[in-house]
């Protein structure tokens, strides 16, 4: 005797773009836990020494050029963590032909979230997330540290979303 299939309490359709992968790459970078504190503290140390390094050229002028290079180091290092970040994230959309522009349906079940693309269909139960993250316009749905569900805030209904923190808070994610 075949087992009947339950329906889901909600789907939630989008596709893989660009913009969403990048931002949820930058997220998952430098957006939060220790990512985000390494982040902080670098650029934190970097402009002290920067700032440092700028009152002590204008009080010795004659230091030349060397008095500037911590203000050039500390903006590369901004700039490779952000925007040189960015563009990785998108070179590796476009080599990536298994995500770039991926249509797909992400079904909640009671106790499990089911997806389905061109490519296949996964599902794992609520209990083995690693974590759900809420943005303002996102929800990240992550199997493991590095690799998640992208959900945007606008295609998932105000129930869903509720359910959605509901198993946040249920299963301690």
């Amino acid at each position: 005797m075949e087992q009947e299939k339950k329906a889901p309490l909600f789907k939630v359709s989008g596709k893989v773009t660009e913009e969403e992968f990048v931002r949820f790459n930058r997220f998952i970078s430098i957006g939060q836990g220790k990512g985000r504190r390494m982040f902080i503290i670098m650029t934190s140390i970097l402009a002290g020494w920067a700032i440092l390094s700028v009152i002590v050229f204008i009080i010795t002028p004659d230091m030349s050029w060397k008095g500037i290079l911590p203000v050039l180091i500390c903006a590369s290092y901004i700039w490779g963590m952000t925007i040189g970040q960015d563009r990785k994230a998108s070179k590796a959309f476009h080599n990536n032909k298994l995500i770039e522009n991926q249509s797909f349906e992400q079904s909640f079940f009671e106790d499990h979230i089911e997806s389905i693309t061109e490519n296949g269909t996964s599902s794992i139960p609520y209990a083995k997330l690693h974590r759900i993250f809420e943005t303002p316009t996102n929800f990240y749905i992550m199997d493991a540290p590095n690799m998640g569900r992208m959900l945007k805030k606008s295609d998932v209904s105000e129930d869903a979303q509720s359910f959605i923190r509901g198993i946040k808070e249920t299963y301690h994610l």
